[in-house]
């Protein structure tokens, strides 16, 4: 992650290399974005305070204002383990930015134990006067921390509602001095309607009086409302959602409580994945009114945007005949369906209805929503197999949307690679990642994607390339660490994959898949000892891993192979791997690798079991029933025993099953001839 991500994720938009000091505040930050080992950080950041004090503010200053909730309380621990720096200073900042109740439960406490009561009181009053109906947990701790100081509590609920009607007095009196120039304005383009000039000299007095006068009422408002929503949903058709939020959140901020508005914004900002964004927007509809649809929905799409399925699930079964005339419902609905189906990793049928659904919406041209249908539909679409179908919009997506919305490329990247085109995704997925306003969660969306189709294409130093990327992007995600063991196991770098294994294990000791991978990486090597020690890691998380018990059984009959045949080691690494293999089969009876494996070592007993191996070889052919291996080693087996009835068995079944198959036809014909 460059310093320039950085600064713009810190507020620090254009960050000067000169500037010496800014580049040690910058490499910080960075640090603490990408580490997880806080107590490094700390020790680091006292140092950093000690020897250079006014860095160290800097530091401080940054931490506590940034969005992400662990970092706040990164700060506070540290103010209150050192207490090196001044809170006081920032207290009421970080009041007013702190949408987290245990965050601001410590700096409360901490204000309390370091200033007087004088002090205090105009704090409290802050902090209540910006989080009455915003949040219940933080007013809770509020009212207890000002019985235990003895402040009136009460009274400074009743202060807070009286300062939040000064405010919107002032937002009156802002709006009253701007309705005359406005009234102005619209006057004018009234006039100029008229035809006459004799009329238009007098009309254009008159009606710009009359539109000064119904200025002044809530109809001139809500015109301006209607005319500023109409231009936003225009600009979102039109793939311009950054001017679109410029627009709703400057008209918001005058007009707070416009719920329309302040829906449309709470969408952008979620499509946008900014979420501390959309917690405030929601919180502020919360609090204007509660009761509204567009808050309801804002609810339910604030809930699908961070994953708490269940809690937009409860809507849907309780309110959702309420409000399903709706469109915005509607595509919650579909956006609702959607990720319970990749949950459920649902069929291709239940992607078909979704699918039909959306497409309808998207006929009915619902303002300020296309975008979203069509990213919708496309990635359902992909998810479903229904490429056909999608492939229209599709095209029409790529040539629509270009490079200027990196949610619609994301989209068509993901369609691509679903369709077996891996090129073009990669292209998709990279266009994305140069996209400077993209949310660290896209960014490591679509590294993840560029890699994933890299890797299947076999180009691992391209895939591991973009895997550091996603690596380097936001909080430290295990994905991008499974994708770097892979590359490296395929490219033989033993050095790369053992560092990002170290690496991994610190961050993501219990994520199954690290070390699965980085086992895999070890087979691939013909390191079969590591190997077995990263399996037996996967199944000390999930003992029941199937396919980590018989990796670990192949690893053995690997090392088996390399040593004299019925040696001690051998006849140790092979009961073993016969194990491993069984307790593969009692997890999962069907695992057809393990039943071919367990047929092969009955026929390396001594003597041979072929009751066993003949067992083992039917289990596999019930799984796949076209499999060339296990008929044949059926035809072998019935060749051992010389047993001709069984023999003519098989070779009836090779021709009623693999009839079409050129080659197992040639292999069937030179049975028995040596060939």
């Amino acid at each position: 992650m460059s310093v320039e991500n950085i600064g713009r994720q810190f507020n620090i938009p254009s960050p000067d290399p000169s500037d010496e000091k800014q580049m040690k505040v910058l490499q910080f930050l960075k640090k603490i974005k990408l580490s997880r080992d806080r107590a490094a950080l700390a020790e680091e950041l006292l140092t950093i305070v000690n020897s250079e004090r006014e860095v160290g503010e800097n530091i401080y200053y940054q931490l506590l204002h940034s969005d992400l909730v662990p970092v706040r309380r990164f700060a506070l621990d540290f103010y209150c383990k050192h207490r090196l720096l001044n809170l006081k200073a920032y207290a009421k900042n970080i009041i007013l930015l702190e949408d987290d109740a245990d965050n601001l439960k410590i700096c409360l406490s901490i204000a309390s134990g370091t200033l007087d009561r004088s002090e205090l009181q105009p704090i409290f009053n802050f902090a209540i006067a910006k989080k009455s109906g915003c949040n219940d947990l933080i007013m809770a701790f509020l009212q207890k921390e000002c019985a235990a100081l003895n402040i009136d509590y009460g009274r400074m609920l009743e202060n807070a509602r009286t300062m939040r009607e000064q405010e919107r007095k002032k937002r009156l009196e802002k709006y009253d001095k701007n309705v005359s120039d406005e009234g102005v304005t619209l006057g004018g383009e009234l006039a100029k309607n008229i035809k006459n000039p004799a009329v238009k000299k007098y009309a254009a007095a008159f009606l710009i009086a009359l539109a000064i006068v119904a200025a002044g009422v809530k109809i001139y408002e809500a015109a301006v409302a209607a005319r500023s929503v109409s231009a936003a949903l225009e600009m979102i058709d039109s793939y311009k959602e950054a001017d679109a939020e410029s627009l709703l959140a400057g008209f918001c901020d005058s007009y707070p409580e416009n719920m329309e508005a302040c829906f449309h914004l709470h969408r952008i900002y979620c499509e946008n994945y900014k979420i501390i964004e959309a917690n405030r927007a929601l919180a502020r509809m919360i609090s204007n009114a509660p009761l509204s649809r567009f808050t309801a929905l804002g609810e339910v799409r604030n809930a699908l945007f961070s994953s708490e399925l269940k809690s937009a699930a409860a809507f849907f079964s309780k309110s959702w005949g309420e409000y399903a005339s709706f469109d915005d419902a509607a595509f919650l609905k579909a956006r609702f369906d959607y990720s319970s189906l990749v949950q459920s990793a649902s069929s291709a049928k239940d992607y078909e209805a979704l699918y039909s659904e959306l497409e309808t919406l998207y006929k009915k041209n619902v303002p300020g929503y296309k975008p979203y249908i069509v990213n919708l539909m496309i990635t359902s679409a992909a998810s479903g197999g229904i490429f056909d179908r999608a492939r229209p919009y599709y095209l029409e997506a790529l040539k629509t949307a270009g490079s200027s919305d990196f949610k619609t490329e994301l989209a068509c990247a993901y369609f691509a690679e679903k369709s077996a085109n891996y090129d073009q995704a990669i292209t998709l997925y990279d266009r994305a990642l140069k996209e400077k306003d993209a949310p660290d969660v896209i960014m490591q969306y679509a590294a993840s994607g560029a890699g994933r189709c890299a890797l299947i294409t076999s180009k691992h130093s391209l895939a591991a390339d973009y895997f550091l990327k996603m690596r380097e992007t936001g909080q430290p995600n295990p994905v991008a660490y499974i994708g770097l063991l892979e590359a490296y196991g395929e490219l033989g770098d033993v050095g790369g994959l053992n560092s990002m294994y170290a690496e991994a294990c610190r961050i993501f000791k219990d994520e199954l898949m690290v070390h699965y991978s980085y086992a895999a990486a070890k087979m691939k090597m013909g390191e079969y000892e590591d190997a077995i020690k990263g399996f037996k890691a996967a199944i000390a998380i999930k003992p029941d891993m199937a396919a980590a018990h018989y990796n670990i059984g192949r690893a053995l009959s690997a090392m088996a192979d390399k040593i004299e045949a019925h040696s001690m080691p051998w006849n140790k690494f092979m009961d073993e791997a016969y194990q491993n293999y069984k307790k593969c089969l009692s997890i999962d009876p069907a695992y057809y690798d393990a039943c071919i494996s367990l047929g092969t070592m009955a026929l390396a007993k001594s003597p041979p079991d072929y009751g066993e191996a003949e067992t083992h070889f039917l289990s596999a052919l019930k799984t796949n029933a076209r499999s060339k291996e296990a008929l044949f080693n059926l035809l072998s087996l019935a060749g051992l025993k010389n047993d001709q009835k069984m023999a003519q068995k098989y070779k009836t079944l090779i021709e009623s099953t693999l009839g079409d198959d050129e080659d197992a036809m040639v292999k069937l014909k030179n049975y028995g001839s040596g060939k």
